[in-house]
C-alpha cells in the first residue's frame, strides 16, 4: 500500500512539473528592429556616443580583412563600449563587449554621410544592420548574419569587431 501511495505521489508530481514547465511563458528579449537600428545609427547624440580615438572628423579605412567593404568611416559607440575599452581606447584581445553595446560605422566620403553599418549586442550575440543615409535597408537585422560574419570573424577580430585591432 505504501508503495502505491509513493508511486501515485511521484507520478502526480511528475505530471504537474511537466505540465507547468511546458506551459510556462518564458520572457525572451527581442532584438531591435531596422527602424530602431537606423535611429541609433543616424542620431549622433543617442546614448551619448563616443568617437573612436576621440575624433569625430578622421575617416578610417576598412580593416584589411574587409577588403574595403564599408569604405571610409568614422566610428562611434555608446558608453557600454567605452567602459569596456582599455586606457588605450581598444578592446583587449580575448575580452568581449557587454550586452546593450552599440557600435556605428558612419560611412563617409569626405564629410558626406553615405550610410551606416550598426551592430547591437543582446544576449551575448550581435544584431547587424546596414542602411543608406536615408534609412533604406541594405542588410536587415532579420537577415542571416553570415555576410557580416565572413569578415567580422576574420583574423584579428575582437568580439567580432576589427577596428580595435587594425586602427
Amino acid at each position: 500500500m505504501k508503495k502505491k501511495i509513493t508511486l501515485s505521489i511521484f507520478t502526480l508530481t511528475l505530471a504537474l512539473v511537466t505540465f507547468f514547465s511546458c506551459t510556462k511563458e518564458v520572457a525572451k528579449l527581442q532584438g531591435p528592429s531596422d527602424a530602431q537600428m537606423f535611429a541609433w545609427a543616424s542620431d549622433s547624440t543617442h546614448g551619448h556616443y563616443y568617437y573612436f580615438q576621440s575624433d569625430s572628423t578622421v575617416n578610417f579605412s576598412p580593416a584589411p580583412a574587409q577588403g574595403g567593404f564599408h569604405g571610409p568611416f568614422i566610428l562611434r559607440y555608446n558608453a557600454k563600449v567605452k567602459n569596456a575599452l582599455g586606457s588605450d581606447g581598444r578592446l583587449a584581445a580575448g575580452n568581449t563587449l557587454p550586452d546593450s553595446s552599440i557600435i556605428v560605422k558612419v560611412q563617409r566620403t569626405g564629410n558626406v554621410i553615405n550610410g551606416y553599418a550598426v551592430i547591437f549586442k543582446l544576449n551575448g550575440a550581435w544584431s547587424w544592420g546596414w542602411y543608406t543615409n536615408t534609412g533604406a535597408v541594405l542588410t536587415s537585422v532579420t537577415a542571416s548574419p553570415s555576410l557580416c560574419l565572413s569578415c567580422h570573424n576574420g583574423t584579428g577580430n575582437r568580439d567580432q569587431t576589427l577596428v580595435f585591432t587594425y586602427h
